[in-house]
């Protein structure tokens, strides 16, 4: 979604002073002005939808720069900051984020400057297959969801306050309110996900948007690197970034064998007590992820995405065959 000025609003947004899904159009001179202001050469610039990006070069090195287009949009940028400082001190093992090396505000738009990823996004690579190096990659992805999870506990800016599960699954019946084409498909799903959910609810630390334009890799590399947190939660479900990107896989890329992998790797790599949470908790948050699922195919037009992709996953979830990835 490439518009500078886009109007959307959610019917879970209640004042537009929260909507972090309209735009408005980025002062490309004002950024400019800023950027040369600290020393910095931009070496391109451009909006797409919410955020404009920019490509910075400083004694020789290439920086990474990005604007929030409006303050409730910056408030999530805010966010993604947040967890790029906390993991970044950190030393992961499996993954890397972006070290931030100046962040501020160009009148209401927060904005920072970042360490530079060359690497390619996963949503990058000409063609999906699990070839052996590719193989690497996805155990990779696996050890990094685990990890996320094990983190040093930190607090992030929208997390859930007294009763994350009450509030995680209120948030996901407003998701399936605003669904209006498949409002069947969304109310079996709810149900999947409140099953799943109820009195076992796993609150853990996630990336909150772990799709494969995300996640970068470069082919002999040891480590991923993970970019754009801006949903990050301390108290997501267990296994909510696994959903996600499965999720992403399944119904925006008709990746199921990647997807179906990545679900046995990390199955494969619990101890005996969490894989008992993981029957639940990815069960119900994959729900949850196929209920915004059906949200974005409605409402974001540029999606990737057909109804079939969906109606696939949906009746893998609610058929219970979507468990059999772990022994199949």
């Amino acid at each position: 979604m490439s518009s500078e000025n886009t109007k959307i609003k959610p019917g879970w947004i209640k004042n537009e002073d929260e909507n972090y899904f309209s735009s408005q159009a980025i002062d490309s001179k004002s950024v400019l002005t800023l950027i040369e202001s600290q020393g910095y050469e931009l070496l391109d610039f451009k909006q797409i939808w919410r955020h404009g990006h920019g490509a910075l070069v400083k004694d020789n090195n290439k920086f990474f720069f990005k604007i929030a287009s409006t303050k409730p949009i910056g408030k999530h940028t805010r966010n993604e900051v947040l967890w790029n400082e906390n993991i970044f001190k950190n030393n992961t093992v499996n993954f890397q984020v972006p070290k931030i090396i100046k962040k501020g505000n160009l009148n209401d738009k927060f904005y920072y400057i970042s360490q530079f990823i060359e690497a390619p996004s996963l949503g990058e690579l000409s063609n999906f297959s699990i070839s052996s190096d590719f193989s690497n990659c996805i155990q990779m992805i696996a050890r990094s969801i685990i990890e996320i999870h094990s983190q040093p506990s930190f607090s992030m800016l929208f997390d859930f306050k007294d009763q994350p599960e009450k509030e995680f699954l209120d948030t996901v019946k407003e998701w399936s309110d605003d669904v209006k084409e498949h409002k069947e498909e969304v109310k079996e799903l709810l149900e999947v996900v409140r099953k799943n959910f109820k009195s076992r609810y796993y609150p853990a630390l996630n990336h909150g948007d772990l799709t494969p334009w995300h996640i970068h890799w470069e082919k002999g590399k040891d480590y991923i690197c993970l970019i754009d947190a801006e949903h990050a939660r301390s108290n997501w479900p267990m296994f909510y970034d696994l959903a996600y990107l499965s999720q992403r896989l399944i119904a925006c890329c008709g990746e199921e064998k990647i997807a179906f992998t990545l679900i046995k790797e990390v199955f494969s790599l619990l101890k005996n007590t969490q894989k008992e949470i993981f029957k639940t908790s990815f069960v119900g948050a994959i729900a949850a992820r196929a209920i915004g699922g059906f949200w974005d195919l409605e409402n974001l037009p540029d999606q990737k995405n057909t109804a079939e992709k969906h109606m696939f996953l949906k009746e893998l979830i609610c058929s219970g065959k979507i468990l059999d990835m772990i022994s199949g």
